[in-house]
Order: C-alpha cells, then sequence, then structure tokens
C-alpha cells in the first residue's frame, strides 16, 4: 500500500461560518455530517483530494491537519514514536471511513494517519465523479526550520521520496502512487514562522486574494512567481490558519 495523503482537516470553534467562508472563496460544497459534528469539504473537482471541518472545544487551538493512508495504524503509530513522533489523538475508528489516529512530528508538527476501509478508493471515485466545478487542493508543504530533520523522518515513516532538483532548490515529497497528492518540506527564512498548508488551485490569484478580503480573512499576502509553475500566495482565514492559493503557468 502507497501512503498517500488523501484527506485535510481543519479543527474549528465555529465550523458553520468557516465553511461558509471556504465555500464563497473556493466553491467547495460544504456536507454536515449526520452521525457526528463533522462537515464534509467537497472540493468539487477530479483533481486533488477533499477535506473536512471539525468542530473542536474552546480550549484546543485551531488547526490544520492533512491524512496519509496507512496498511498497519498501530505499526505506523509505533514506528514513528520510535522516530522521535509523539501520538496525540489515539486511534478512533469512524463507521465506514475507517481508523484514524494523530501524531506530533518531532518538530511539532501535527499529521493525522488513517487505516481506511478496503472500499475507501472505491467511495472517493463515486464521490468526486458526483462532484464538478471548485477549485482542487492539490498540494500540501511544510515550513521548517530543520527540513533535513523531517526528510528523514518521513522518508523513514512513510517511504516518501525527497526530490531537490527542482526549481528554486524547493525539495519536493513524492509520496507515490495515485489519488493522493504530493508535497514539500523547505527551509522556512525564518525559523519562528513554521507553519503547515495547503494549497489550492485558482484561476486567478489576485481576484481570489480580494475576494478573501471581502469575505474577512485575517490575512492577505503578496503575489510570488515561481518559474515554470506560477504564482501562489497565502491567505489567512477568519481562524488564523494559513492556506496556500496557486495559479499554475
Amino acid at each position: 500500500m502507497e501512503n498517500i495523503v488523501v484527506h485535510w482537516e481543519l479543527g474549528s470553534h465555529d465550523p458553520e461560518s468557516l465553511g461558509r467562508f471556504y465555500a464563497d472563496l473556493f466553491g467547495w460544497r460544504i456536507e454536515p455530517q449526520e452521525t457526528m459534528d463533522y462537515r464534509v469539504a467537497y472540493t468539487r473537482s477530479e483533481r486533488g483530494i477533499n477535506g473536512g471541518i471539525m468542530q473542536v472545544d474552546e480550549e484546543v487551538p485551531a488547526y490544520l491537519v492533512f491524512y496519509v493512508v496507512v496498511e498497519d495504524l498501530p505499526a505506523t503509530l509505533g514506528l514513528a514514536q520510535s522516530l522521535g513522533a509523539k501520538t496525540v489523538f489515539p486511534p478512533t475508528p469512524i463507521p465506514g471511513v475507517g481508523t484514524f489516529a494523530h501524531i506530533s512530528d518531532p518538530q511539532g508538527f501535527l499529521i493525522g494517519a488513517i487505516e481506511p476501509t478496503p472500499d475507501w478508493d472505491e467511495q472517493a471515485a463515486e464521490q468526486q465523479r458526483k462532484e464538478e466545478g471548485g477549485y482542487p487542493v492539490i498540494h500540501w508543504e511544510i515550513g521548517s526550520g530543520d527540513p533535513a530533520e523531517l526528510h528523514a523522518f518521513y522518508t523513514a515513516l512513510f517511504g516518501w521520496q525527497i526530490d531537490t532538483d527542482t526549481p528554486m532548490n524547493y525539495p519536493m515529497v513524492l509520496t507515490g502512487g495515485e489519488g493522493g497528492i504530493n508535497g514539500g518540506i523547505y527551509e522556512a527564512e525564518d525559523p519562528d514562522h513554521r507553519f503547515l498548508t495547503i494549497y489550492v488551485q485558482v484561476e486567478d490569484v489576485a481576484a481570489t486574494l480580494k475576494q478573501a478580503g471581502r469575505l474577512g480573512a485575517s490575512y492577505v499576502g503578496e503575489i510570488a512567481s515561481v518559474p515554470e509553475i506560477g504564482e501562489f500566495s497565502i491567505v489567512g482565514d477568519p481562524e488564523g490558519r494559513f492556506i496556500g492559493i496557486m495559479q499554475e503557468s
């Protein structure tokens, strides 16, 4: 089994209003679940991955996490701990979906692992066939004070490959397999400003930044350009998370 990134999640104190923000900004369909206080965010695209917005208590900080498919969750957690990570949310089953857990990696970034049900791929393919019209989540990124440490950690934990022969010497993380998304782990210019984010592909970065501001974004970044890739920027959502937006060349 390939350890691919298949899902992302926002922990929110006000998931209803946050869901409206992302629906209005990216055209996602936000669907409340009947069995738990969770809203699935369907990005409505054949490319990229879907996500969710989870209601959390006030004492729990708002968070962003992405989920990696694993074949044996207890074994993965044991290996992660031996490599310097900590299990911060224990294995928890979700009927019809699988069993998940959260780990804090050696630098404190929150990562989810999920041992899915056997029909996970069929469920995902069927849902994507029903959706159309929104902007897809196509990339994840960690800005690290010591990227070499995380490269070694994730290579040992998930077998991911690190490609450093890229524009601007940006280390790409290749998770392998189909149905998930790749990412990057790079050296943050300011070690005190480290973060994990996801990137949404949009048609027009400048227009998306303006729309984010109108919708109450907490931060709107400057536009940067990457040769042969495109333009990108960062938006701070109403709860302070950083979400990347990218316009391909």
